[in-house]
């Protein structure tokens, strides 16, 4: 509950900054979400991997996500572009500090968590997201409920061949 509180917060601070209507009454605390909370693991790897072992490049879904880690692994794309063409930077742990990414609908960074480490990952992390029937336009003209956008998403991470759901993954729909 408190991450949901400090999440919709960040949200309304954003929203006052950027002097606009952030997702305005979209999070009705009356109505079902698809909001989570999820404990992330990540095996120990024999060798850096790079990006096998870790989490596939993508942009998040929802509002914001809050993340918990104290171990490195959390990589941004600087700039742009495929994955494998991509510049890839880390984003350096800090000790109780936790990382804010703006959802996918907010223009989420593209990134993603890779195995480097000798020891197993494992992190926190919190998904605010919309109530499950707010709607949202993609860029075709397409209107989306919140559930069925996520759905659509979360099966995507699922797809056997990532490069058939690339653009899906990247938040390009």
């Amino acid at each position: 509950m408190e991450c949901n509180r400090i999440g919709l917060m960040i949200l309304g601070c954003l929203s006052k900054t950027l002097d606009c209507d952030l997702l305005e009454g979209k999070h009705d605390p009356n109505k079902q979400s698809t909001s989570a909370t999820a404990l992330l693991h990540y095996p120990v790897q024999p060798h850096n991997v790079g990006k096998s072992g870790g989490h596939v490049a993508h942009t998040d879904v929802g509002s914001l996500s809050i993340l918990f880690s104290y171990q490195e692994g959390l990589q941004i794309s600087r700039s742009g572009g495929d994955e494998a063409d991509a510049e890839w930077l880390y984003i350096k742990p800090k000790p109780d500090y936790a990382v804010i990414n703006v959802g996918h609908k907010l223009k989420s960074s593209y990134h993603r968590v890779v195995s480097v480490q000798k020891e197993a990952r494992a992190s926190v992390i919190y998904f605010l997201r919309p109530q499950m029937d707010a709607t949202f336009t993609d860029k075709e003209g397409k209107e989306w409920t919140s559930v069925d956008y996520h759905d659509m998403k979360f099966n995507a991470f699922r797809h056997d061949k990532a490069e058939e759901v690339h653009d899906i993954l990247r938040g390009d729909c």
